[in-house]
């Protein structure tokens, strides 16, 4: 999700509310005589409005197991997770008088914290990827196609090798053509072991001298040598290798960009899960004893 004009009702929405919820808490704050309480009337209301506001944000789960019934589009509930999820901290703030409480209350505004605070990396991150994508990986492809692109990386890079460093065939009756066929092009072994030994690793993810955070292949010392050393013919097919190369360098990077943000999810997802039951169980703690 990204943080553009659309945005802008919200962030008023959700400033109003918090300032009305402030105007409320602080001569409540003032007038307590032994400081606030989230047993207090003012207190359970704040609660209330809290819990409510953590039921609401994650509803964003159950929207997407129910994606068939179309309620409402994704970008309205990413933009309800977010900022009813701020408003709800708030009040969960006001609540707690700004105090930890006992061990379960504690637990409680620890876990708070934490999944605020990955939903708050987890929005950089998002805000961060469209701009990455565009800059940096101009040849990115659909995520779940990427496996089967950097094969084909691989099957036309031997292609094209193979086609480079086979014997010339030659006429029938050209003897002299004949005799000579069997060798292979001159000068073509060092780009079929340059290739064996360096591109093709490379391609397949596996450890070689191309160094996979580079962000100039072509400048690479690997491939600078080989433009000294290789004959004129077989420039295009060096040439060919290095685009191989440096497409699978943005795809993998996109791999590990798109694995930030899925191992973002499993953090954040099931921390919510689990502030959304101890406070249930908080609830019924708080009402019954």
């Amino acid at each position: 999700m990204l943080i553009d004009d659309t945005h802008r009702g919200w962030v008023f929405g959700t400033v109003t509310a918090s300032l009305v919820a402030t105007a409320g808490y602080v001569p409540y704050h003032l007038v307590s005589l032994h400081g606030p309480s989230g047993g207090s009337v003012v207190g359970l209301v704040y609660g209330f409005v809290g819990t409510a506001a953590m039921l609401v944000v994650g509803l964003l789960g159950w929207r997407r197991r129910v994606r068939t019934l179309l309620i409402g589009p994704a970008a309205w509930w990413l933009k309800v997770h977010l900022y009813v999820g701020a408003f709800g901290f708030l009040c969960i703030l006001f609540h707690s008088g700004f105090q930890l409480g006992g061990t379960l209350s504690t637990v409680l505004m620890g876990l708070f914290v934490f999944v605020l605070g990955s939903g708050v990396f987890g929005l950089t991150l998002q805000q961060s990827f469209p701009t990455r994508m565009m800059t940096e990986l101009p040849r990115e492809s659909v995520f779940e196609e990427i496996p089967h692109v950097l094969g084909q990386l691989v099957d036309e890079a031997d292609a094209h090798v193979n086609a480079a460093t086979s014997p010339a065939r030659s006429e029938p009756g050209d003897a002299t053509a004949t005799a000579t066929a069997a060798a292979p092009p001159e000068g073509s072994e060092p780009l079929k072991t340059f290739h064996f030994h360096v591109v093709r690793p490379y391609l397949l993810g596996e450890p070689s001298k191309l160094d996979p955070f580079s962000h100039r292949l072509w400048d690479a010392g690997p491939f600078v040598h080989m433009r000294k050393v290789l004959p004129p013919a077989f420039k295009e097919t060096l040439s060919m290798l290095e685009s191989a190369c440096e497409e699978s360098r943005q795809l993998r990077k996109q791999q590990r960009l798109h694995g930030r943000l899925v191992a973002w999810l499993f953090v954040h997802v099931p921390l919510s899960y689990a502030l959304l039951f101890l406070s249930a169980v908080h609830a019924v703690v708080a009402l019954r004893y």
